[in-house]
């Protein structure tokens, strides 16, 4: 899919489908819709926090850290590791960006195959680092937790 080709139907999907509460922790869809500023601001406007995470390739462990840090605006106590990320996660109470918590919190990885393909174990483990943050947050009665990746036949299918 040409990303200057993307259907405002195919967007507005993605992010209902994202938005919805029956959603899992992990949100699969093609690198186009991911890379569209406007979903995003759709997700925004659905009250979700919503971040890009790969405004530069990720592709080990330091560089997902750091993009998840810099994305989310994480504080400055971040331990860049796989402990302090799920802590952070679990708990984004720190993170205030209107006046009330937001509905969901969103981070979209478009292009996240780069980071599968080069460090198989590193996105595995990222995946259920989302996944244990995602349930903390649903058995505490927390605002919802999506980690949105580049979708991949194979990946989607052990996570569905």
């Amino acid at each position: 899919m040409n990303p200057f080709t993307v259907s405002p139907q195919a967007l507005s999907g993605l992010a209902r489908r994202i938005a919805d509460p029956m959603t899992g922790p992990l949100g699969f869809a093609q690198r186009a819709l991911l890379e569209q500023p406007a979903l995003l601001t759709l997700l925004n406007r659905r009250g979700w926090y919503a971040a890009r995470v790969d405004r530069a390739t990720i592709f080990n462990k330091e560089t997902v850290l750091h993009a998840l840090y810099q994305a989310g605006c994480f504080p400055a106590f971040f331990g860049f590791n796989w402990d302090a990320l799920g802590d952070v996660l679990t708990d984004l109470s720190w993170l205030r960006v209107q006046e009330r918590e937001p509905a969901g919190f969103a981070f979209v990885v478009a292009r996240s195959q780069i980071l599968a393909l080069r460090a198989p174990k590193v996105h595995a483990t990222l995946c259920d680092v989302f996944r244990d943050a995602a349930q903390a947050r649903r058995d505490s009665g927390r605002p919802p937790l999506v980690l949105a990746l580049e979708d991949d036949t194979s990946q989607k299918t052990q996570d569905d």
